[in-house]
């Protein structure tokens, strides 16, 4: 792969795979070490790929694999940071912000693989044989982690919905 080739691909999936990688591991440095590492990997990638569809899924399976590594590391679990960075994923997009605050936090609560699971299902939009494909699992296992997955969330939800809106009767009453 020449520099301009790597150029390209860093141009059209670098948000993406940064989004995978913080989503797994919630830490901004983290994320940066694997988005820089896949693209390490890209480049010393001496095949190619059939077609560019073959290239993102190779991308992220590494990407989740490189996630694994250091979330199980025993440095990870010593130096973990607070949950609290995975909020800088939220969009700059003022009217939704709040909402997708409300969905960030969230997801926080879900395991790693719930996360990654929704992530890869509504973010990145992949099937469910595609996720079942990336991560090494059944796809009825699959279907069901992301029925499961939505349960836990809307129950997180509904109770963030609950807080806001006492907290936003709080200072009404307040004022």
């Amino acid at each position: 792969m020449n520099k301009e080739e790597l150029e390209q691909a860093m141009d059209i999936y670098q948000d993406m795979i940064y989004r995978i990688a913080m989503n797994f591991t919630q830490n901004t440095a983290d994320a940066q070490d694997i988005s820089q590492e896949v693209f390490l990997r890209l480049y010393r990638f001496d095949r190619s790929f059939s077609s560019e569809e073959h290239r993102r899924a190779w991308l992220i399976r590494v990407t989740i694999n490189l996630c694994k590594n250091i979330v199980c590391s025993k440095w990870h679990k010593i130096m973990q940071q607070s949950p609290e960075e995975i909020q800088n994923l939220a969009s700059y997009d003022h009217e939704n912000l709040e909402k997708r605050m409300w969905v960030t936090t969230a997801m926080q609560h879900l395991s790693k693989t719930d996360r990654m699971i929704l992530h890869l299902y509504y973010y990145e939009e992949y099937d469910t044989r595609s996720i079942a494909d990336f991560m090494q699992i059944k796809e009825t296992a699959v279907r069901k982690r992301l029925s499961r997955a939505r349960k836990r969330l809307e129950k997180q939800l509904g109770e963030e919905v609950f807080r806001y809106e006492a907290f936003q009767l709080d200072q009404t009453i307040s004022h």
